[in-house]
């Protein structure tokens, strides 16, 4: 009896591990940025975003808290249509 109460606990504790790598794994794959946790490093690596628009993207996020879709980027100063369609195949929120 105890060792199927402790297969089917570490059963479960394996697949809540998977579960929890799913989002990153499959941001990895499409090798898209995650605005919402990317960091300074991670954004000036987009085109068209330097350490000034990097660290605006952060305070924005860290006041506002997280973008809910890629296009409220541009509700970042100085993040326009322009710079945005640069990146917007680039970026993700999830």
């Amino acid at each position: 009896m105890k060792r199927r109460f402790l297969g089917i606990a570490i059963c479960f504790m394996a697949l809540i591990f998977v579960l929890t790598l799913i989002p990153a794994y499959s941001a990895a794959q499409d090798n898209k940025i995650n605005i919402n946790t990317a960091g300074l490093e991670e954004l000036v690596k987009l085109e068209k975003i330097g350490a000034v628009y990097a660290k605006r993207i952060i305070k924005y996020r860290d006041k506002h808290g997280p973008f809910e879709k890629i296009e409220d980027l541009m509700k970042v100063k100085g993040i326009g249509k322009i710079t945005f369609a640069a990146i917007k195949n680039k970026i993700t929120v999830r």
